[in-house]
């Protein structure tokens, strides 16, 4: 099982990702964040990380590029990929989240199969990838 959190204030897109991850091969939990406030209060009262992170960079209270440096501190001790999911494609957005640690960068809206076909490589891509010693997921 692959647990699986979403940082996503839209519900349309909650529901969008949640019949993605039905296609694809596999047994994820989901949890879902509205913002990064959220996750951060989540990651201070439960030990329980996720094995892939996607968030959202246009999210109320704290942003994405913020939570993304915030996330900084929980990389040192454990390892998850955080894989950005956005409206924007400016070249700002997507330098800065790299910039602060992102593993990827997907635009959205796009087509449903395109989108679930984009996760099933992303999660194909992190079961098959070395991850550091000590990482959650080893």
């Amino acid at each position: 099982m692959k647990n699986v959190f979403l940082i996503e204030d839209d519900s349309i897109d909650v529901m969008v990702f949640q019949r993605a991850l039905k296609k694809i091969e596999g047994y994820f939990k989901l949890k879902t964040f509205t913002n990064g406030e959220e996750l951060i209060d989540y990651f201070e009262d439960y030990s329980e990380y996720p094995d892939i992170l996607f968030i959202d960079l246009n999210t109320p209270r704290m942003n994405g590029i913020e939570l993304l440096k915030k996330l900084i501190e929980y990389k040192e001790k454990y390892f998850f990929p955080v894989i950005v999911l956005s409206t924007s494609g400016e070249e700002e957005d997507i330098k800065a989240a790299y910039k602060y640690l992102a593993n990827g960068y997907i635009t959205k809206p796009i087509s449903f199969d395109v989108f679930s076909e984009n996760l099933s490589i992303m999660f194909k891509y992190w079961e098959t990838v070395m991850l550091p010693a000590g990482s959650k997921n080893d």
